[in-house]
């Protein structure tokens, strides 16, 4: 968010974060429960959290880019695989583009 920092996203079930200034990688965000690949990913604007997309459950997870830990599981709201999440200009809201044809907007 701050320009001097991006996140990477794989099929190894992991984001990550890098810093441009130091030339390396801050914090990986990974949990060993879950099976699959991260689609998409997207930081709030205030860089506090990292919104990322998965292939199967929990098909959605924030993380706290400085703890490192999940902060909101949407499981038990999302059904299918998420493909594509973006965020308002405010940041009080995101959507979800999933496999079931259908575009989400939380809040």
């Amino acid at each position: 968010p701050d320009g001097f920092a991006f996140a990477t996203g794989s099929d190894d079930k992991s984001a990550k974060l890098y810093d441009t200034r130091a030339y390396r990688e801050l914090k990986s965000y990974a949990n060993q429960s879950i099976g699959c690949g991260i689609t998409s990913l997207k930081f709030t604007r205030s860089g506090k959290y990292l919104l990322c997309g998965y292939d199967d459950p929990p098909f959605m997870l924030s993380w706290s880019t400085l703890g490192g830990m999940p902060t909101q599981n949407m499981q038990p709201l999302l059904k299918h695989r998420v493909s594509c999440l973006d965020l308002n200009c405010s940041g009080r809201a995101f959507a979800t583009g999933s496999w079931d044809h259908n575009i989400r907007v939380w809040s």
